[in-house]
């Protein structure tokens, strides 16, 4: 008898598979460098995830979120931009920064449950503003 695969861990290897394409596809435009901290700081990281969860792609903001977790930081606060202020954001972003630090403190919850609890808040609160970001 064969155990089942959790739906948890499809939807885990699907959403690798997508993020894996998505930086793949930003490669081949030339955007990298996200493992060299003397060329792209946390706080200029955590600023794209900020404008990117605004934008409401979970994908996008999963992404910059594995950026910052691989390189063993947090999300660094910054004070709105002119222009991005926004509760429901700034909610769902402290929201977000709770749960990677749940995951990484000692313990703490796993990767898969991290990842599960950023989509969720992610998904939940679709913001759509103009971040002065080109798509």
């Amino acid at each position: 008898m064969t155990q089942a695969t959790h739906p948890d861990d499809e939807a885990v290897d699907r959403f690798a598979a997508e993020l894996k394409a998505k930086l793949a596809d930003a490669r081949a435009k030339g955007r990298g460098g996200w493992e060299d901290k003397a060329k792209v700081s946390a706080q200029a990281l955590s600023d794209m995830l900020l404008a990117h969860v605004f934008k409401g792609n979970p994908r996008d903001v999963a992404a910059f979120c594995m950026l910052l977790h691989q390189r063993g930081e947090a999300i660094q606060a910054s004070p709105p931009k002119p222009g991005m202020r926004n509760e429901a954001a700034e909610a769902a972003l402290h929201q977000i920064a709770a749960a990677i630090q749940k995951h990484q403190a000692e313990g703490g919850i796993s990767t898969r449950d991290a990842m599960s609890e950023i989509i969720a808040i992610v998904e939940s609160a679709p913001m759509q503003i103009n971040t002065g970001h080109a798509e």
